[in-house]
């Protein structure tokens, strides 16, 4: 009885100290510091928000964050921007984000065609997962993925750059000029050929390029997320006290900023202004406004800065708690935008240093003044622009909850009521669940089961799921009509039972959580400070310098903006350890700007054969993670927890380097040598598909069995029922 009592008391001191580790944690998380932006929709696309189960149409210039969904249908095309990379989708292609922060960008893809354009390396890693591989880039250049999901096949094209693919025991690099296929979930049938001359889809990707590099501007900082837009859509002028400003053309004399667009809910960052006007990202989630000259003027942060994304740099008047009544009768909410100097405080938990990065990274403000609203956020600030002519706009509360469009809306209220009224930090309104989906009906236009339910290979475990609004809602009653935190959506997401999360598939030994839940093979690690420390210049590449632009009105050459590679010496194989291998060396594209080189590969000789992959060392630590009813059932990850920095004046420079090289497609490749795989998850979303074996292709030699591996499984996929919201 005694050694029972001990033993008890054991294990409760070590769950306890668990439980305390994982509240602290997660109490001091940060969210991520980059979004990413829906920038342009050609068709019908559809949109699931994050940790929803009804799909409705995507909107221009909505915020994308982790788990949010893409699908487009027949003869449709999207393009998202991130900081420092454009991915452009295809028709009947599905896509989800799994991971968004200062470390990794990572995508799942089930089914269609992705070209994902990395201009300059600014997360760690860029990963997109397919139901056949994984693969990682850590480096500028051109990556294009094709899945079919009814030949189960995923062949990833690099005309430039380099990067691993990943299956479940083994690993394979693929270079500049090589496009390789896969079927399984082992690299199985791998086979690399010469990339093939550029298709319609890849003219659209390299005339996005061009269009949108034609504008670009060297007064704002180029991770500033649609900066590329200014340059079309207005002009830049020098101001005598804040430098150079951008006015914004083709508006009407009254207008001001934030009165064209909606109010959407996001479950981390709370009400998020969705511009509708084509330039409208930049200017509403970085930098601030001021009225110059009877005009308003967007003045951006500092240009060496990697500003931070905000949801809306506004302050608000009135809401749920009736200090405003409109005209009329009946409650309403206002919004002005934020000066220069002017802080913004967020609704959401920032540590101090995010704060300030926050603030610094937007606009000129004193750290000693930042430190200050940090600690008293409740002090009353005069501001600048509630005074300027239509700088307020005023709508009804029901008009703002249920994300209905603004138009100007800003004659509701007297300027004397305005002036004399509260100014709030936050939007003191009450989400409704058509909140989360921007006032939109639910669409039929969804992706078939059998493209939902595949089963995808993941070299990175994903971000834990997101919790339906359904699910929350009780918690913004108490969070003050504030997002969840952290804690919170822990607390949502620990509900399920770890018996739920992972199974063994055939449990021929007892395992404990330990054995489940192998720690990753550390790889730069960082925290909070190594996020906005300066950065040492690395071969930072500018993708401008890679293509050609196309030529318009000239489709029928579009074969000959890739230069072979001269044939010469065979390529060498990959060592048995994970190396970058030098690029080749290649022609430039026709006319293009020539790029500083860096040390050249060795030129490839064609050939007609391509050698089998040679035998792969084992993997370990391999997760299914399966789909089910309602959504993804996945275990939390744990957030670090943000470190104590100095605050100051300091600007912390983004990260610079070389330019990429030009590399063309060369002749066909022999398979590298390959590493073997670690720490691989698969996501599966139901029932998995069978795995279609095409014909006339080289079979993988024999690899030895991964080891731990497990599955996670919630039941058959709910169908989509789409209901009016």
């Amino acid at each position: 009885m005694e050694k029972r009592s001990t033993k008890s008391t054991t294990m409760l001191a070590i769950l306890l100290g668990c439980f305390i580790y994982c509240v602290s944690t997660f109490i001091f998380a940060d969210p991520p510091s980059q979004v990413a932006r829906l920038s342009y929709i050609n068709g019908t696309v559809s949109f699931l928000p994050a940790g929803e189960t009804q799909w409705v149409d995507a909107t221009l210039n909505r915020p994308l964050v982790i788990n949010d969904q893409i699908w487009s249908d027949p003869s449709s095309r999207v393009e998202m921007q991130l900081p420092g990379a454009d991915i452009r989708i295809g028709n009947n292609s599905d896509l989800k984000i799994l991971n968004l922060d200062n470390d990794i960008a990572q995508f799942q893809m089930t089914q269609g065609s992705l070209v994902l354009i990395i201009k300059r390396v600014n997360s760690d890693v860029y990963e997109v997962d397919t139901p056949n591989l994984a693969f990682t880039i850590s480096e500028p250049g051109y990556y294009r993925f094709d899945v079919s999901a009814e030949n189960n096949t995923t062949v990833v094209s690099v005309r430039v750059g380099e990067g691993m693919a990943y299956g479940e025991s083994t690993s394979n690099v693929i270079n500049a000029g090589q496009s390789c296929r896969a079927t399984g979930t082992d690299l199985d049938n791998y086979q690399c050929n010469e990339t093939s001359a550029p298709d319609d889809f890849d003219a659209w990707s390299l005339e996005r390029d061009k269009n949108l590099n034609a504008h670009a501007t060297q007064y704002v900082s180029p991770d500033t997320i649609g900066y590329e837009d200014l340059g079309s859509y207005g002009t830049w002028m020098e101001d005598d006290q804040y430098g150079q400003v951008w006015l914004p053309n083709n508006i009407e004399p009254d207008w001001a900023p934030y009165q064209n667009g909606q109010w959407v809910w996001l479950s981390e960052w709370g009400w998020t202004w969705v511009d509708s006007q084509p330039w409208g990202f930049a200017p509403f989630h970085y930098g601030r406004w001021a009225f110059i000259k009877s005009h308003w003027c967007w003045i951006p942060g500092p240009v060496d800065v990697r500003p931070i994304y905000a949801p809306a740099l506004t302050v608000f008047i009135g809401g749920d708690n009736s200090q405003l009544i409109i005209n009329g009768g009946g409650y309403g909410i206002a919004w002005f935008p934020l000066a220069p100097g002017e802080i913004y405080i967020p609704p959401y938990y920032v540590s101090k240093q995010y704060f300030t990065a926050l603030n610094i990274s937007n606009t000129e403000v004193n750290v000693a003044y930042i430190n200050n609203i940090y600690t008293h956020k409740n002090m009353k600030i005069n501001y600048k622009n509630v005074q300027m002519a239509n700088a307020v706009t005023v709508v009804p509360i029901a008009d703002f909850t249920n994300s209905m469009m603004v138009n100007n809306k800003s004659t509701l209220v007297s300027k004397q009521v305005l002036l004399s009224a509260p100014k709030n930090y936050t939007a003191s309104v009450v989400p409704k669940p058509v909140s989360v989906f921007g006032g939109k009906k639910f669409t039929g236009t969804i992706p078939p089961e059998k493209i939902t339910s595949k089963l995808v290979v993941m070299k990175t475990k994903p971000s834990a799921p997101t919790p339906s609004f359904k699910e929350g809602q009780q918690l913004l009653l108490k969070n003050g009509n504030n997002p969840w935190s952290p804690l919170q959506i822990h607390k949502i997401n620990t509900k399920k039972s770890i018996n739920d999360v992972f199974q063994p598939v055939a449990p021929k030994t007892k395992k404990n959580i330990n054995d489940i839940f192998q720690p990753v093979a550390p790889k730069n690690t960082k925290n909070i400070n190594d996020i906005f420390q300066p950065v040492a210049p690395k071969n930072t590449k500018n993708i401008n310098d890679i293509f050609q632009p196309v030529e318009p009105k000239n489709t029928k050459n579009i074969n000959n903006m890739y230069q072979k590679v001269e044939p010469n010496n065979p390529i060498q194989q990959t060592p048995p350890i994970i190396k970058q291998t030098p690029p080749v060396v290649v022609h430039p594209l026709p006319g293009a700007p020539q790029v500083p080189s860096v040390s050249p590969k060795p030129k490839v000789v064609p050939s007609t054969n391509v050698t089998p992959t040679p035998a792969t060392q084992p993997g370990s630590n391999i997760y299914h993670h399966q789909q089910g009813n309602p959504k993804p059932n996945v275990q939390p990850e744990v957030i670090q927890t943000a470190p104590t920095t100095q605050p100051g004046s300091n600007i912390y420079h983004q990260q610079q380097g070389s330019p990429q090289p030009n590399v063309q497609p060369g002749a066909i490749q022999t398979t590298p040598t390959t590493q073997p795989g670690s720490n691989i998850y698969h996501q599966q979303q139901g029932n998995p598909q069978p795995n279609v074996q095409p014909g006339a292709i080289q079979t993988t030699p024999t690899t030895q069995p991964g080891s731990n591996i497990y599955h996670q499984q919630q039941g058959n996929p709910k169908p989509n029922v789409q209901p009016n919201p």
